[in-house]
């Protein structure tokens, strides 16, 4: 991720499709880890980091990145830019950073 401060780089990816923290099942409490950089994938190593979704399909992807590079930090209402590798292409994804809300 790239921002005025710096750049960001991804520590860890996990696909939470169908994560449900709120029932009382507990073998949909986890994601898969799609990419980690301290290499603590599902199964070890750091993960494939290739998701394929077909067309018309939706996932839910956590990204947690490293700090930025330089002193400083974001703040609400800064443009953000992500690129995301998408069918060997970058692809450039502009976010607006917001604080982060809690959970009633």
């Amino acid at each position: 991720m790239r921002h005025a401060i710096g750049e960001a780089y991804v520590r860890t990816v996990i696909d939470r499709t169908g994560v449900d923290m709120t029932d009382a099942r507990e073998d949909n409490n986890r994601g898969k880890t799609l990419f980690s950089l301290d290499g603590e994938a599902d199964g070890g190593g750091q993960g494939s980091g290739v998701l394929e979704v077909p067309a018309g399909a939706t996932r839910e992807i956590d990204a947690f990145l490293t700090s930025f590079a330089n002193e400083g930090r974001v703040a609400a209402g800064d443009r953000v830019t992500a690129t995301v590798p998408l069918a060997g292409r970058n692809v450039a994804v502009a976010f607006i950073a917001r604080r982060p809300s809690l959970l009633p």
